[in-house]
């Protein structure tokens, strides 16, 4: 042992001492990568933090924010159109800050760790060269720890514990910023030299580790417990040589955000911004509900689609009233449960209209004085994209929808009666008094009607034939059960409307015929008989209307809309027999300007 002692002094080995500082410095680096991650992620966090509840509604207020302040037409334009696009436009914008301002601090806390390797290496020097001072490095740790007097081991192992008093001591002036008088390892006590404490005391004060450093070096604890340091001035100066590389590693490592970031938070926020794909079935306003917040499917119950930051002017969708072919400038809050909405050939009662689109929470989610503020913005708007819409569209550009005019027009109305087996019953007193109340309502209106009533099963029969509306007593009309027979029924219009236009009368109304085609049966479509219908009387059938009863989507409501499609007509779709006779009331009052049309959606519901 005293030999290994005496060549470990006389002829130490330098590799030894090297590749510790060389593996304290690898092991620095990787644990400065570490904390940076780990404050990199803080970094991100923090910042993301305000943004956790951006959504598509929070980005549309911002949209919709602009509508009165951008003078960029196209972009009013887009926005109206594909509202989507414009939503994601600004989100890249705001991103674009969002991410400039975390690569901003990603990028100052990453020369805060530059600094701290400065640090780090400025106190190494110091070090460095207060124990030049202090005499031969190949005997400079045997000389500094003294061991006491009871300490009976022998030289060499006495060196080896010495060698572990340096390197703790080495810990204890970064990791603490002091210089202990004594050292204990394995239970032995070694004291450091008087006048070597004395001088690493003033590197203390003259160079005394910031608790930042003191923080960074403190977890490398176990790191330092496995370093026997001999010769430390070999040891700091090769631990110096590794400054530059450490310092080059550290700078090329990534540290912008697209680099870092690993949930992919930019894909993540632009799918809650893009949000729920489905658009208002009436106005198009893409739904703004954040649907993530509930664990339900979109659409169903307590997690219906809405527009929460109010629907849009549904002229801006190519919707125009009936009659005039104005523009329609309301908004769906502002329409009531009575009032009727065309979909291309179809007419819907609005309340109907929302039960048949139950994944749609259409009340408004404004406060009154919201809704008309939001209103005016749009109108002032419309102002702007309003004649180039009612180009595309052709609608006729206003500013301002007054209330529309009533009018009355006379017809010679024919009713075509389903009497077959399947409308017995309640079916049919459901019937009748749809024709009451239709009768009724064209009474109150005092037109000049007139009125024929066909009732067909397997055959048609007139039961009224150019009657004065008020003139019917609908308990004349008998119930004839049996089969289903359109092909009937629709040769007895023709024959009734070829008898009609031969009479001598002068009345107008023959001249104006409106055809209503009720029906719950099934048969084959009549295609002779409409086209001879069409052939010889379209110019005086001015309106038509399929009114199908049913709750199912059979194939004779498919024949039934084939019908209405080829008379252009409009058509109901009634599910219950009780709703006749609001259907019937319905299309008595038709002759009105209906609320508004779409000459978009073409297809019926």
């Amino acid at each position: 042992n005293l030999k290994t002692y005496f060549i470990s002094v006389v002829v130490p080995n330098s590799s030894t001492d090297t590749n510790y500082a060389i593996s304290l410095g690898q092991q620095f680096r990787e644990h400065l990568i570490q904390l940076f991650s780990k404050d990199a992620d803080r970094i991100i966090e923090n910042d993301l933090k305000p943004h956790n509840n951006l959504n598509r509604k929070w980005v549309q207020d911002r949209c919709d924010g602009l509508l009165l302040t951008k003078n960029d037409l196209s972009w009013h334009l887009d926005y109206i159109s594909n509202p989507t696009k414009i939503i994601e436009e600004f989100f890249n914008e705001l991103w674009k800050n969002v991410e400039k301002g975390i690569n901003q601090n990603l990028s100052t806390k990453k020369s805060s760790y530059v600094s701290l390797i400065s640090e780090f290496f400025y106190c190494i020097q110091g070090m460095l060269d207060t124990v030049k001072n202090l005499g031969a490095p190949t005997r400079f740790v045997n000389e500094t720890f003294l061991s006491e007097k009871n300490n009976s081991l022998d030289a060499n192992q006495n060196l080896i514990n010495k060698q572990k008093c340096m390197t703790n001591l080495l810990y204890q002036y970064l990791s603490k910023g002091n210089i202990p008088k004594s050292v204990t390892v394995d239970t032995k006590v070694y004291n450091v030299k008087p006048d070597t404490f004395s001088a690493f005391q003033y590197l203390v004060q003259t160079r005394k580790p910031s608790s930042e450093l003191s923080q960074l070096i403190e977890p490398l604890e176990a790191n330092f417990k496995k370093i026997s340091i001999g010769n430390l001035v070999m040891f700091l100066e090769t631990l110096l040589k590794e400054k530059d590389k450490i310092v080059d590693d550290f700078k090329q490592y990534k540290s912008d955000f697209k680099s870092i970031d690993r949930q992919d938070t930019y894909g993540s926020l632009l799918d809650k911004v893009r949000g729920c794909p489905n658009l208002c079935p009436c106005c198009k306003r893409p739904c703004d509900v954040d649907h993530t917040q509930i664990k339900s499917n979109p659409g169903s119950l307590h997690n219906e689609h809405r527009c929460l930051t109010g629907h849009t002017l549904r002229a801006m969708n190519g919707y125009k009233f009936e009659g005039s072919g104005d523009a329609s400038l309301f908004m769906c809050e502002q329409i009531k449960d009575d009032q009727i909405l065309v979909i291309g050939p179809t007419r819907y009662q609005w309340s109907q209209f929302k039960q048949d689109h139950s994944d749609w929470n259409f009340e408004s989610a404004l406060t009154d004085d919201e809704l008309s503020r939001l209103h005016g913005k749009y109108l002032t708007v419309w102002e702007k994209v309003g004649p180039k819409l009612c180009k595309q569209y052709g609608m006729n550009y206003v500013t301002h929808n007054s209330s529309p005019k009533v009018t009355y027009q006379s017809f010679h109305y024919i009713l075509l009666l389903d009497g077959s087996g399947s409308m017995g019953g309640q079916r049919w007193n459901h019937l009748m008094e749809a024709v009451k109340e239709f009768i009724k309502r064209r009474t109150e209106l005092a037109t000049n009607d007139r009125i024929t009533i066909i009732v067909f099963n397997e055959n048609a029969k007139v039961a009224f034939s150019d009657e004065g509306v008020p003139n019917i007593n609908v308990e004349n009309i008998k119930f004839p059960s049996g089969g289903t027979s359109f092909t009937a029924a629709f040769k007895c219009v023709n024959d009734s409307i070829t008898k009609l236009k031969n009479t001598t009368s002068s009345n107008h109304v023959h001249e104006n015929f409106a055809i209503i085609f009720m029906s719950d049966g099934e048969d084959i479509f009549p295609e002779y008989e409409l086209d001879k219908l069409l052939k010889e009387h379209e110019p005086v059938i001015k309106r038509f209307w399929t009114i199908a009863l049913g709750d199912d989507k059979s194939s004779h409501k498919q024949v039934l809309e084939k019908i209405n499609v080829k008379m252009n007509g409009s058509f109901y779709d009634v599910k219950t027999s009780a709703d006749l006779i609001q259907t019937y009331a319905e299309v008595a009052s038709s002759t009105q300007p209906s609320l508004l049309t779409s000459i978009r959606n073409l297809i019926p519901y």
